[in-house]
């Protein structure tokens, strides 16, 4: 159990869960799975991480805590249409993605319905024949519609790979960057 308690990072600011809300661990997650596969889009569900991660100090429990699953990161190919239909399946299901690379701009309807407005890779919109690669976890993928029977290769596990962010960038802080922006309609009374 001493293990648990090893300090693998250090941080300026907490970094926050967001389950339907872009997130600053999110991002950090996201940003760790790009640079361990080499991908254009970084892709995760918020569901993957469970926890915050608090100022100061931190420790495998807490990495353990924030990031509980042991979801291997896949790098696949994906075309922009694919990518697209795969955002906005989720949308429908009121759910939003953590993403690196990609940003994207949704709008709720009066309804309460999220509908997809704008969707970048790397600041320029998608192209929708173009295919791009994507690192996203096995756990991400089993759920993505039109991805779902890809296979990839596995590229290590999102927990190790945070793990590594960490102790890289430390001490670290982290702000939000807009990637995810999803304009909320006023509730229906």
């Amino acid at each position: 159990m001493a293990a648990y308690k090893e300090k693998v990072g250090e941080l300026i600011n907490p970094l926050l869960k967001g389950w339907k809300e872009e997130s600053t661990l999110g991002d950090l997650v996201t940003d760790g799975m790009r640079g361990a596969t080499g991908a254009e889009i970084g892709l995760i569900n918020s569901g993957a991480i469970q926890d915050d991660l608090a100022t100061g100090e931190v420790t495998l429990k807490d990495v353990f805590r924030a990031v509980p699953f042991d979801n291997n990161v896949l790098m696949i190919k994906a075309t922009g249409a694919e990518i697209r239909e795969s955002i906005e399946s989720q949308l429908r299901l009121n759910y939003t993605h953590q993403v690196s690379g990609l940003s994207y701009r949704a709008r709720d309807d009066a309804d309460g319905n999220t509908h997809l407005i704008d969707l970048n890779v790397g600041g320029k919109p998608i192209e929708a024949s173009r295919t791009y690669t994507v690192a996203v976890t096995d756990f991400a993928l089993s759920r993505l519609d039109r991805l779902r029977s890809r296979k990839g290769e596995v590229k290590g596990s999102v927990r190790a790979i945070l793990i590594a962010m960490l102790r890289k960038h430390s001490p670290l802080a982290r702000h939000l960057e807009a990637r995810v922006t999803i304009e909320r309609a006023a509730q229906k009374r």
